[in-house]
């Protein structure tokens, strides 16, 4: 694992002549954008030139391939935002696609999704396999040969993704059918700050990690694509994490698949907390 920052903020000459002489070359004219790894040995004294000028920056972590492919379950933490999805008007797309008998509109719990999710067409994979869509955060979208070759052989199961105006499936998507529910809670502690809804009493999971790994489960589940039981979100955010199983994982960067982003897990030993598979 390793952190990087990455910078993005409108330079002087003098903010461009002093990143020079650090090491830093800046290509576009008044705009500098670069990140820099955080062993990196110019970081100190970039950081410091960067507090002076009161310039922030955003921290991303970076998974080694030893740290993925050892790890039990990943965490999916996302694929591109592909498309929107209908009726757009008024967040129609909610009623149009779950029960809403029980749903919360302060927190945005308790919907369950009865029907397929309308597109006005296919998404736009570009060179992606795996999307999502704007506003769901937990589900995903497959081109269906792809499905057909990895998804399907590990029983896992798709939905149909109608066309909007003429409620036909679409033959070149399905969604993904993640239904299971992990037999285990996770082994969480303190990893993120949670709120409890003043109306439904739903807890929810919110904030940034405050470690750079998915923790464990109080557990073994069973399965190759699952829901945590936990929620994450704020606001009208509410979803479940996604976990898929080291078998899986391996299957689909064997195949190539593309889109989805993943972080390992955590792995308790000798009283240490480090990545890999139990």
């Amino acid at each position: 694992m390793r952190i990087y920052h990455y910078i993005c903020f409108n330079a002087s000459p003098d903010h461009v002549t002093e990143l020079e002489r650090v090491g830093i070359s800046i290509k576009a004219k008044n705009s500098a954008a670069f990140s820099v790894y955080d062993d990196d040995s110019r970081w100190p004294e970039v950081q410091c030139l960067l507090n002076s000028w009161h310039v922030k920056w955003r921290d991303h972590i970076e998974y080694s391939d030893e740290d993925l492919s050892s790890s039990a379950y990943l965490h999916i933490i996302g694929a591109p935002e592909a498309a929107i999805p209908h009726p757009e008007k008024k967040s129609g797309w909610k009623a149009a696609t779950y029960d809403l008998s029980k749903y919360c509109g302060t927190c945005g719990s308790h919907k369950l999704q009865i029907h397929p999710f309308q597109l006005i067409e296919a998404p736009k994979f570009g060179t992606d396999d795996v999307v999502s869509l704007y506003w769901v955060y937990d589900e995903y979208f497959v081109r269906t040969e792809i499905w057909n070759r990895v998804f399907q052989p590990f029983g896992i199961e798709s939905l149909p993704v109608l066309r909007h105006e003429s409620r036909l499936p679409l033959e070149t998507v399905v969604q993904l059918k993640i239904d299971d529910i992990s037999q285990f809670p996770l082994d969480a502690g303190d990893k993120w700050d949670s709120s409890v809804c003043a109306v439904c009493g739903q807890k929810k999971n919110c904030g940034s990690p405050r470690t750079p790994y998915f923790p464990q489960f109080v557990g073994n589940p069973e399965g190759h694509l699952f829901k945590t039981q936990e929620l994450f979100g704020a606001g009208l955010i509410s979803a479940r994490a996604v976990v898929c199983s080291n078998e899986l994982y391996r299957v689909m960067m064997s195949a190539g698949v593309r889109g989805l982003k993943f972080e390992p897990q955590e792995m308790v030993c000798t009283g240490q907390t480090s990545r890999g598979a139990r």
